[in-house]
């Protein structure tokens, strides 16, 4: 009857109010077939399909010329009701990339365990802590390649009006947001989408595995995102809510972020810090932070994220942010900063640095092409530079000798794991140098809850637990195999190789030396750098491990010695051969110890480290050695005991007598 012509003004209010009203008298949602065939009035009053119209819930977006509204007197609800699109909807699909949605998310698990509770049983292996929160981010930004990772403390409320639904508006408060300056390639977002596989297998050049340690984010949140290279959205929505094309295949989505979306979802694209940092040039991940309501209903953890959270993280980068940027391979710069409540400005709370000489910079370049591109490890390839780490907090920084290898020099068919490269490092402070207070520590290019007492830290790619803090140490394992064929072929040797590359040049004291404390033989270890000129000082090098009462005396008089174990001798040979000054236990070299004791001659033998006439003798024994040792060698030994108990040094200008009958 009035066929694309506009309703009589009776007729259109008759019509707006049988779809308001009838529609709505009662509870039960209409059928889908009825509202298939309904007509609707659009903007001019024209009745028309209910596919043809949509309902503009984006008043501030200019309409395409081919879209239809419906009349501006019908509800949201009551237009959604009848199964009316909106132009918010239309606007998400058309951003979508259909073509590569998070599906690969929903792929490893099996179907009796729904994605909420398969990433709920993940977090049950990943510590809530802010430090493996903060060493995973690092990680996973390492291993893409950027120089530089900022954290966000964002605790602003973003605007609501342009986001993709009511439900996203939940996520438009306070979050954590990370930027890292180098965007992600195609298989990095493939890589992260594998949950509980990881997709950094076969690359020799990573440490972590995007998908699993990705996974320590949702302790802090059920909706996390990325945007990456200004052009990218990506959305993991496990419990199909805030996404509105989220399904269970596809449990989140990824947009185009084109100039379309940036003005039709002008709120979202706001929370990604447009104007703080050039998105192009990286990527920027966005974690709301779970609140106590998010907690009740969610899934995945009950955690509330609390400001104390946050502050954990900052003060866990001013406490380890050396340790945990030591190792890492592209990663110099890691900043914190926050945006307050009512805040424009970032405002910057702490920067973590690395600094290298553009010499030793190229050299670690190239050291890192080499890795990236290493097959085996039967051609070792190594890398020394010099490093300095500044701390904004920290009133010095830190210098550190950093020698990195590739491979090993032998043994290489040994290897538990053939297509495995092994990679290790060894990195020595040189200043401040106070070993007294530095604990070395194992690394896995991050570091472990493990301390090893070594003077240096270590680092390789060991095997370690799923929760990234300890070795790996199942009995007859390959996984602990492996780690005991990276200690024994490539840390050992990379810590002599260090030793005898940089010792005589830094004066490091790194050779280990051993005391045994009486009366319960407790042994400690020190240590101290060969090569200085005092004898009384030197590490002495055991050839092989003396008798235990020529042992006991040397310990008496604090001689430092440097346990007879096989890659300590070969570090002395190596020694030798680069013409450092070290000294081995020898007679020669005793005797010299001997004669620079503070010994006040002549005095009591039982008032001095030597005790008894035996430890003289035991002594006088090895400095005899050869048997036609130079008379001038023996002036002035300490070790002349007299049968009255005084001691007195050897001299032919003061001859002594044996009396046999010194008893009566």
């Amino acid at each position: 009857m009035h066929a694309g012509e506009p309703l009589p003004d009776r007729e259109l209010a008759l019509a707006l109010r049988l779809v308001s009203f009838g529609l709505m008298a009662d509870d039960k949602e209409p059928d889908a077939y009825q509202t298939q065939q309904l007509f609707l009035p659009d903007q001019e009053g024209i009745l028309r399909p209910r596919d043809k119209l949509h309902f503009n819930d984006t008043p501030w977006m200019p309409v395409d010329r081919n879209v239809l509204l419906c009349h501006e007197q019908l509800s949201r609800p009551t237009a959604l009701r009848c199964g009316v699109p909106t132009t918010r909807h239309r606007a998400l699909e058309r951003s979508q990339l259909l073509t590569a949605d998070l599906n690969l998310w929903a792929q490893p698990f099996g179907a009796r365990e729904d994605l909420p509770t398969r990433l709920q049983n993940i977090l049950g292996e990943y510590p809530a802590s802010a430090r493996d929160i903060v060493t995973e981010l690092l990680q996973n930004a390492d291993d893409a390649g950027a120089s530089l990772v900022h954290f966000v403390w964002d605790r602003r409320q973003h605007p609501v009006a342009a986001t993709f639904s009511e439900k996203w508006n939940d996520l438009q408060g306070p979050a954590l947001c990370i930027f890292s300056d180098s965007p992600f390639q195609q298989q990095d977002i493939e890589g992260i989408q594998r949950l509980g596989v990881g997709g950094k297998r076969g690359r020799q050049d990573v440490t972590g595995k995007y998908g699993l340690g990705f996974n320590t984010v949702f302790h802090f949140t059920d909706c996390p995102a990325f945007l990456t290279g200004d052009s990218a959205l990506c959305v993991f929505d496990p419990h199909l809510y805030y996404v509105p094309v989220a399904t269970v295949e596809s449990p989140g989505g990824m947009f185009a972020v084109n100039p379309e979306f940036k003005r039709t979802f002008q709120d979202i694209y706001g929370t990604f810090l447009p104007s703080f940092f050039n998105l192009n040039q990286g990527v920027l991940f966005r974690l709301p932070l779970r609140t106590a309501i998010g907690a009740a209903t969610s899934k995945v953890s009950d955690m509330v994220v609390r400001d104390q959270d946050l502050m954990d993280m900052e003060r866990v980068l001013a406490e380890e942010g050396e340790d945990l940027v030591l190792f890492l391979r592209h990663l110099r710069t890691v900043v914190f900063s926050e945006i307050p409540r009512d805040g424009r400005q970032l405002l910057e709370r702490l920067r973590v640095a690395t600094e290298l000489t553009d010499r030793d910079a190229e050299l670690r370049r190239g050291f890192q092409a080499r890795l990236s591109q290493a097959v085996d490890g039967n051609s070792p390839t190594s890398v020394s530079y010099i490093m300095a780490v500044k701390n904004s907090k920290a009133k010095t920084s830190t210098v550190w000798r950093v020698i990195s290898q590739t491979g090993v020099q032998e043994g290489a068919e040994e290897s538990p794991v053939l297509e495995r490269l092994p990679y290790g490092a060894v990195a020595a402070r040189l200043k401040p140098l106070d070993l007294d207070k530095f604990k070395g520590k194992a690394f896995c290019t991050l570091p472990l809850l493990l301390t090893t007492g070594l003077p240096v830290h270590i680092n390789a790619n060991f095997s370690v637990d799923t929760a990234r803090r300890n070795l790996r140490q199942d009995p007859g394992s390959t996984e602990a195999a492996w780690n005991g064929f990276l200690l024994q072929r490539l840390v050992a040797p990379l810590y002599c190789a260090f030793l005898t590359r940089h010792l005589s040049h830094a004066r490091l004291p790194l050779v280990p030396v051993y005391h045994v404390e009486p009366p319960k033989n407790v042994v400690t270890m020190t240590w101290a750098s060969p090569g200085g000129g005092d004898v009384l000082t030197e590490p002495y090098f055991l050839k092989v491990m003396p008798e235990q009462a020529l042992q006991n005396v040397l310990q008496r008089l604090n001689m430092n010695l440097v346990p007879a174990f096989p890659h300590l001798r070969q570090i002395y040979k190596e020694f030798s051969e680069a013409h450092v000054d070290a000294v081995a236990l020898q007679p020669h070299s005793l005797r010299r110890f001997l004669k620079a004791l503070a010994i006040p001659v002549p005095c009591m033998v039982a008032e001095t480290p030597l005790r008894t006439p035996e430890s003289c003798s035991i002594l006088l024994n090895l400095c005899l050695e050869p048997t036609d040792v130079d008379q001038a060698e023996l002036e002035g030994l300490p070790l002349l005991a007299m049968q009255d108990g005084c001691l007195n040094a050897l001299s032919i200008h003061h001859p002594v007598f044996d009396n046999t009958f010194a008893h009566l």
